[in-house]
């Protein structure tokens, strides 16, 4: 089993979850729009967490293998709440995030071994697993962090907008986004979107 765990300075990480703070939502506030989880990842000593529209790059230290993705309501707890442990330590068990004493239920995703090219017209399966498998600052400096958010977000809508007509069959929106990771899931298990760029060739 891979080994997954960072230790960051406990006066950085704090600092740098500031930026998440949103405070308590009010009852007449305006409905949010539809969002990805939020995402942790590491790479070349950076530690990076991505969470509505925002991301930081935090110093840390230590070994890691993948991308977590989880409840953004959990990084704005984090932010919200003051952390005494450090240096803070950051891990990966095989079934939770834990960061310091807080365990987190996640989606974990290895990360890519191989540079991935550019597609010259990848499909929405494609983005989803390369956003899934690309560290984080290449798949930001390659334009599939953009891509992914905005068909997450068409992929919501319409799973949503499905299920209601498919409802009398008693097919929800939630087997319909399973469906949809079945195929994501196996994209990512056999790697095929690292051979499609030389097969356009």
């Amino acid at each position: 089993m891979q080994n997954n765990l960072l230790t960051v300075g406990l006066k950085e990480f704090s600092y740098a979850m500031k930026t998440f703070k949103v405070g308590i939502p009010r009852k007449n506030a305006k409905k949010k729009p539809i969002i990805p989880p939020a995402v942790l990842s590491y790479s070349d000593g950076i530690l990076t967490i991505e969470s509505n529209d925002k991301l930081v790059n935090i110093h840390a230290k230590g070994e890691w293998h993948g991308k977590a993705e989880f409840s953004n309501t959990i990084v704005n707890a984090l932010a919200m709440v003051p952390l005494s442990t450090d240096p803070l330590v950051i891990k990966y068990t095989g079934e939770k995030l834990i960061i310091g004493s807080t365990s987190i239920t996640c989606k974990w995703s290895l990360l890519s071994k191989g540079m991935i090219d550019k597609l010259s017209n990848p499909s929405v399966i494609d983005v989803f697993a390369m956003w899934r498998t690309l560290p984080a600052h290449q798949a930001h400096s390659d334009g599939i962090a953009g891509k992914y958010k905005t068909m997450h977000q068409s992929m919501l809508k319409e799973t949503e907008k499905v299920a209601k007509k498919l409802s009398v069959y008693e097919i929800t929106q939630e087997d319909l986004i399973y469906l949809i990771e079945t195929k994501i899931e196996a994209k990512m298990k056999n790697n095929i979107y690292h051979n499609i760029f030389n097969k356009l060739k």
